[in-house]
């Protein structure tokens, strides 16, 4: 596909684009070896994943919001298990639970079920980015989950990835379980938010997109306070970002050329016994 931006296009497709991606390039972090595994690695999405997709809906594609997700009824009966599906000989119960859930599965198809609470913690999510005051602003007059695919100046690869919010700064929308600095600085660090506000910026920079300021990620509590906070990563933190990020893209570009994809360690590593095992009793010895 040719460098450029791309509007409504469904994540089905985004993820048939043949590019590199920060999901999987930031298993290059730990070795090429790792990255390799992720490009053939078809893990489930986890919880978080899950729990963040119908929030990323209702904030910034409400009007795909009722033909994406489809709430299941109160009345529905036990999903069935695994095992009641094979069953030779099912009980009544499992038979009529697998008779209406076959129905319901046919009706709703190419859509995503969800539970009630589910979908109203969601719409409260996204109803409270859109109250804050600092946050509504990085979304006036922003297009939303824009495709972008680019050629990275370094190393000429293509990439690819989809902006959340795209307007007077470039931003990430995440749910979280706090917006404490402390705790969310962290979260960052523990989920490569960094290097993946660092490679969509990459891709702005290539495609010469004019935004205003750093590039930020705006964080919904999920619990019931909904609390908002807009992060922005700027300054020296950007830089060093940045820097990580083309040491990425820089390795990757050598391996594709080598096509070696060697582990993390290239010598033997010496074991160091940490300090706390000092201080046991070894009564056998």
């Amino acid at each position: 596909m040719k460098p450029g931006i791309y509007e409504n296009m469904t994540f089905a497709d985004y993820q048939l684009i043949d590019a590199r991606n920060w999901s999987k390039l930031k298993h290059m972090t730990f070795s090429p070896r790792h990255y390799l595994a992720a490009l053939t690695d078809r893990k489930p999405s986890t919880v978080a994943q899950i729990a963040g997709q119908p929030f990323h809906c209702a904030l910034l594609e409400a009007n795909r919001w009722a033909g994406d997700f489809v709430v299941i009824p109160d009345n529905a009966p036990r999903k069935p298990t695994e095992a009641q599906w094979n069953a030779a000989k099912p009980s009544d119960n499992s038979r009529a639970s697998m008779e209406w859930w076959s129905i319901w599965n046919k009706a709703t198809a190419g859509a995503e079920t969800i539970e009630r609470e589910d979908q109203a913690q969601a719409q409260a999510m996204a109803d409270a980015v859109r109250r804050d005051p600092i946050a509504a602003e990085f979304l006036k007059g922003a297009r939303t989950e824009l495709t972008m695919v680019w050629n990275d100046p370094r190393t000429g690869i293509l990439c690819k990835g989809r902006a959340d919010i795209l307007g007077r700064a470039l931003c990430d929308a995440k749910g979280t379980v706090s917006i404490d600095k402390w705790r969310f600085d962290r979260e960052c660090a523990r989920n490569q938010y960094f290097g993946q506000l660092a490679h969509y910026s990459s891709g702005v920079e290539a495609l010469g997109i004019k935004v205003l300021g750093p590039p930020c990620i705006i964080a919904c509590e999920i619990g019931p306070a909904h609390d908002v906070g807009v992060f922005r990563l700027q300054g020296e933190d950007f830089n060093v970002a940045m820097d990580e990020y083309n040491w990425l893209m820089d390795q990757l570009a050598e391996c594709l050329k080598s096509g070696k994809w060697p582990g993390r360690y290239r010598e033997i590593q010496s074991l160091t016994v940490p300090n706390f095992e000092t201080q046991v009793e070894f009564e056998n010895v």
